[in-house]
């Protein structure tokens, strides 16, 4: 084998140099390796900084446009409660005339005609004038009047009943128009 001598022909003081020389090299060169990581690291962050920036820009955009539809939509909604409340109340406070009216003509007897007819919903009454052939007709259409569910507090004037026949006469009557058959006809 061969055996490499180390010869030392370098003085001690110039070894001390080079190897302090050695390790500010090492120094500086781990500085730069620091440096250099800490540049990459800020970019990496800065970059990662602005595409989340950017995401959080489109997120933000995209709720804003979600709230949006959510306001139109509760808007849109809370019109068309208020157009069913109002169909609701419009039912509600309905009545089926024509069934009060055929109500009423069912209940005439032969022999009576009837000149005029005036409901009036608000005050809930019946005001009728007509024509009868004879007093029997006229009481006959009180007794029918009275049987009526729809129709109570019949009234027509004493003067009209003492009339034997050829009678022109006047009937008030109130309106039971909560009845519930009212709706069942």
């Amino acid at each position: 084998m061969n055996k490499i001598i180390s010869l030392n022909l370098l003085p001690p003081t110039e070894k001390k140099e080079a190897a302090a020389k050695r390790n500010l090299m090492f120094v500086r060169n781990a500085l730069m390796v620091l440096l250099l990581l800490t540049i990459f690291s800020t970019l990496l962050v800065w970059s990662s900084n602005v595409i989340l920036e950017k995401q959080l820009a489109q997120t933000l955009e995209q709720v804003s446009l979600v709230n949006a539809n959510v306001v139109e939509s509760r808007q849109k909604i809370a019109q068309s409660n208020k157009l069913l409340n109002q169909l609701d109340n419009i039912q509600k406070d309905h009545l089926p005339w024509s069934v009060v009216i055929w109500e009423i003509f069912e209940q005439i007897p032969p022999g009576i005609s009837i000149n005029q007819l005036s409901l009036d919903a608000q005050a809930k009454t019946l005001l009728l004038d007509g024509h009868a052939i004879y007093r029997e007709n006229l009481l006959d259409l009180e007794n029918a009047f009275n049987q009526e569910p729809l129709l109570h507090s019949v009234y027509i004037p004493l003067k009209n009943k003492l009339v034997k026949s050829d009678i022109n006469f006047t009937l008030t009557a109130e309106l039971n128009l909560g009845s519930e058959n009212l709706y069942e006809k």
